[in-house]
């Protein structure tokens, strides 16, 4: 009867929703164990040092899939290496709006503060209302500094950044620490659907035999007040229909009076006329209306409609932005769906769309892009959780941290660093700027049950068929946590466009807590496509398949499986392999930016950026603290609430102890005691076991050079070998990628590539660690290895020059 009619005359485009899959619909294709121990070698690498230095070993806990094996050696393809090379200089454009944030729009505010205090109960129903208090506050005027560091470090091919040596991203963790957005609910879809599913109706449990909508009985009023509106508003074109200035919506909804701008101060959110310092209580933080509230929306503008119409303002200029100033059609079905209480996946959906448009502007081969548009109010509150020292933040009340609201609420009153030299150089050598900035790689704002820590859980179903996560008080926080350990398919459907993302955070396994090793690539295989990245290319029908499937497999529990969720003070580390592999990629391109960067921020004439004349090789750090530097003082302070973040020693290690020279307290490293020989002893010729620099003589390319071949380069007085298997003794045997068979989804080998010289596809395969790979076959041998003898023969040869420059000096 509905089929092919249509009540708003072709005024929308229709697209079909998403279909619907049974929950059996995906195998069971979970490893038993997430997080699993592997007996590795583990280091930290210095760019411009010599050696990887304090290398230890023992058993790790590693996120699954992942190994102690090598990825291929190729060429890098950040945009801050390209930028090396570039000539004339790739530089930012003036005008560029990477990183801007719009300012609310005049009655965003009142409108806000009115839905926060009138329907709470809905808002935290569906899990929006710490997000949606966060939108009250203005963050236009942060700098954007932080984000064109983001976009020039950004790996496009894996969606991770690159500092220093190692990754890190933005985690749906992260993201719903620092949004209050939900991970797991409802698949969150933009588009207007036809009429046959628009008043499609199911079978409804109040006794009522035409059963009741499928969609909320608010959706077609929001769709026939949008086309009301868009009509009667002058000067807007007929022939683009899909958006709507915010200015025109916002005064379709609210009486004249409401209309103005607001500032609001987190210390007083909704206008009390408190001081600042008075502490905020439930009253004056939270407060709720009573029934004889005054409505602020226009005479013929119900409570249903008034909420609905919020909540399409709040998605489409905070959430998920796409064009500055307009309010899209599309997102008007998510928000009555929210509007009734309804839980939706929204961190999923952002982050999609994050991942795309750091992909687009990092790929582009100019820096004026026009796609840009994102909430990167959400990406400066991730930059300031994992990067100490990035903004500096007015205190916020202590309430809000109580209550665990988003981190982006710290940003409300806060400054950043306009020198984008020296947040380079952080994103090239961090250790060269540890009096300014310090990587955190587990923030303590992940909220997790503080007694569900270092234990064991398991992902199951009871005997009524229910999900077991999903029953324990604390039920959406590990659940989502664990979501955001798995990797996957991030899908953002708007219309007929469909935006599929790799989410990989096996490659970032420390902000788990977890150490990390070689990641292989865990996504599905998605049917009927073969190319991700050319999702316009396949049929509309075959496209929304596979956007269900991709949510489906992102989503699901009971799978069986178990993870662990690690301690805060759980010390991780690096594969000293994967560390060995930074060094062969892109070594010369840190190193190269490295310098270059450092001595412009030595030029800038700042005493913060001032190394106090010493070399690489001295800017260390002692195993088990991290620094926080005084800059008044210039006194380095340990501090040991980051100790897991900079001394990878996982616990009943066997630490191998370099042979550095010792006067007192003072430690020297194997770089510096590599040049200290050499020097005694003379000009002995170029050793195939001495560590050497690239002098970039001629710097023209970031390939490789010959010397950087594992074979033949050995870093300090370690061998590469060494970290691989028991009996192992150089690289070929493990440089082969290991044999095991693919299938839909099932885990298969990783395919993307950091690197161009690499294979790169972005078809879904997925991968695992070998079946035939276990933890007893990654044991370094047990006994002396290569290393060891070097090291040993270092302190004989030595010894030997220092008695004899003694035996001269008492004869002389």
């Amino acid at each position: 009867m509905l089929q092919g009619r249509d009540i708003f005359h072709n005024f929308f485009a229709r697209s079909p929703l998403l279909p619907e899959l049974p929950e059996d619909f995906l195998a069971s294709e979970n490893p038993d164990r997430w997080v699993t121990s592997l007996r590795l070698q583990y280091g930290e690498y210095h760019p411009l040092e010599s050696s990887v230095a304090q290398v230890g070993c023992g058993t790790c806990d590693i996120l699954v899939p992942a190994a102690d094996t090598l990825e291929p050696v190729g060429q890098s393809s950040l945009l801050s290496h390209r930028q090396l090379q570039s000539s004339p200089p790739l530089e930012w454009p003036r005008d560029s709006v990477v990183g801007q944030i719009q300012s609310p729009v005049s009655g965003y505010v009142c409108w806000a503060r009115y839905v926060l205090q009138v329907h709470m109960e809905t808002l935290r129903a569906a899990g929006i209302y710490e997000a949606v208090y966060a939108s009250l506050f203005d963050y236009g005027r942060l700098p954007t500094s932080w984000a064109r560091g983001l976009v020039e470090f950004w790996d496009a091919s894996r969606s991770t950044c690159w500092v220093g040596a190692e990754e890190i991203t933005v985690t749906l963790s992260d993201l719903q620490a620092v949004s209050g957005l939900p991970v797991f609910g409802h698949n969150f879809e933009e588009c207007v659907p036809p009429d046959e599913q628009l008043f499609h109706r199911i079978p409804s449990m109040d006794g009522d035999r035409r059963g009741r909508l499928l969609l909320p009985d608010v959706y077609p009023r929001l769709l026939q007040h949008y086309r009301q509106t868009y009509r009667s508003a002058r000067g807007l074109p007929m022939r683009s229909r899909v958006t709507m200035p915010v200015g025109v919506w916002v005064r379709s909804f609210l009486q004249e009076e409401y209309l103005s701008s607001v500032t609001v101060s987190v210390h007083d959110p909704f206008g009390c006329g408190l001081q600042r310092g008075t502490p905020l209580s439930e009253e004056t933080a939270e407060p709720s209306s009573s029934a004889g509230y005054t409505s602020l929306g226009l005479a013929d503008v119900d409570e249903q409609l008034l909420l609905a119409g919020f909540l399409a303002l709040w998605l489409s200029t905070f959430v998920l932005q796409l064009r500055t100033g307009s309010l899209r059609c599309s997102v008007l079905l998510a928000a009555s769906q929210l509007s009734v209480g309804q839980r939706l996946a929204l961190a999923p959906a952002v982050l999609a769309r994050v991942y795309r448009v750091l992909r687009t502007i990092s790929e582009s081969d100019s820096l004026t892009v026009r796609d840009s548009i994102l909430p990167w109010q959400y990406l400066y509150a991730w930059v300031h959780l994992h990067v100490r020292g990035a903004f500096s933040c007015l205190e916020t009340p202590d309430y809000f941290f109580q209550r665990g609201y988003p981190t982006v609420l710290q940003l409300s009153q806060a400054s950043s660093t306009f020198e984008s030299e020296r947040i380079r150089l952080f994103f090239f050598a961090p250790q060269l700027v540890t009096d300014r900035f310090a990587l955190v790689h587990q923030p303590d704002s992940i909220s997790l049950p503080p007694h569900q820590r270092g234990t064991v859980v398991v992902d199951g179903v009871d005997h009524r068929g229910r999900r077991t996560l999903l029953q324990r008080r604390y039920g959406f926080l590990v659940a989502e946590y664990f979501i955001s350990m798995r990797p996957g398919w991030l899908c953002y459907r708007a219309g007929t466009l469909v935006t599929l993302e790799g989410y990989q955070p096996n490659r970032v396994a420390r902000q788990f807590g977890l150490s990390q090793a070689t990641a292989y690539n865990g996504r599905p295989l998605i049917p009927g496509v073969s190319d991700t990245q050319r999702m316009d290319t396949v049929p509309l029908e075959t496209r929304l398949y596979a956007a269900a499937v991709t949510w489906l497999h992102l989503l699901r529990l009971g799978t069986g499986s178990s993870f662990l969720l690690a301690q805060l003070s759980a010390p991780t580390g690096m594969s000293y392999t994967r560390l060995c592999w930074v060094r062969q990629s892109f070594g010369p391109a840190l190193e190269h930016g490295a310098r270059r960067y450092e001595r412009r921020v030595r030029e800038l004439g700042s005493s913060r950026g001032r190394r106090s004349g010493r070399g690489f090789s001295d800017v260390t750090f002692e195993r088990g603290t991290d620094t926080e530097v005084h800059t008044t003082a210039r006194v380095v302070v340990p501090s040991p609430a980051r100790a897991p973040d900079v001394a990878p020693e996982p616990p009943h290690v066997e630490t191998v102890r370099p042979s550095h020279s010792r006067a007192g307290s003072q430690r020297t490293s194997s770089s510096r005691m590599s040049v200290d020989v050499h020097t005694l002893l003379g000009d002995l010729g170029e050793s195939s076991q001495r560590p050497r620099r690239s002098d970039f003589t001629g710097y023209s390319t970031l390939d490789p050079p010959d010397d950087f071949s594992f074979p033949v380069y050995p870093y300090g007085s370690f061998c590469p070998g060494e970290s691989s298997r028991t009996g192992a003794g150089f690289f070929p045997e493990f440089s082969e990628a290991p044999s095991y068979t693919p299938a839909a989804l099932d885990l298969v080998h990783a395919e993307f590539s950091f690197f161009s010289e690499c294979p790169q596809t972005d078809t879904a395969g997925p991968s695992s660690v070998p079946a035939g790979h276990s933890a007893d076959s990654a044991s370094p041998s047990t006994g002396m290895g290569l290393s060891q003898i070097n090291s040993f023969c270092h302190i004989i040869i030595l010894s030997i020059t220092i008695l004899i420059a003694c035996n001269s000096l008492c004869s002389a």
